[in-house]
């Protein structure tokens, strides 16, 4: 009779081992390769007199994305500048130039920063960039930048991306 209960026992105290709880945190929702799909670009400079452009569908292509890696690099990829007059392209033998730039990149709070891994041995990196995270789910990436500029003048871009499976 006491090896059946002894038997008993061990059996409870395995099957409530192999029911313990999985402690690790879900996976971090921004990593992964994020498709840029609208881009909205404010500027003021301080009067009444504000600029808004906002490029969507048919201004981007699959070459417009950010990937974020789980070891804290990412990517930028860009097919062309996108400015308040408008997209601009660089062409070499009748092929779009697409800009290619990797960052590391630290996230606390709502606050993506990235900073470039090249800098330029004279004149720096370029600064790093500062991103507000105003969106993050499984498949939309919302991302807000603020330049600044002596006052009255500011300049702030908000970036759209989807996550495509």
């Amino acid at each position: 009779m006491k090896k059946y209960y002894l038997l008993a026992i061990f059996c409870i105290v395995l099957g409530l081992a192999a029911c313990k709880k999985n402690n690790t945190s879900p996976a971090n929702p921004i990593i992964g390769k994020w498709y840029e799909t609208k881009l909205t670009i404010h500027e003021s400079n301080g009067t009444a007199v504000d600029h808004d452009t906002t490029f969507t569908g048919n201004s981007f292509t699959a070459s417009d994305y950010v990937q974020f890696d789980a070891n804290k690099t990412a990517a930028v990829s860009q097919s062309g500048i996108y400015t308040i007059t408008g997209k601009g392209q660089a062409i070499s033998g009748g092929t779009i130039d697409v800009s290619l730039i990797n960052y590391t990149y630290e996230i606390s709070d709502s606050t993506l920063t990235l900073m470039p891994v090249l800098r330029h041995p004279t004149n720096g990196g370029g600064g790093n960039g500062m991103e507000s995270i105003v969106q993050l789910d499984a498949t939309h990436l919302v991302l807000r930048t603020y330049y600044y500029s002596p006052l009255p003048f500011s300049h702030s871009e908000t970036a759209y991306f989807i996550k495509k499976s």
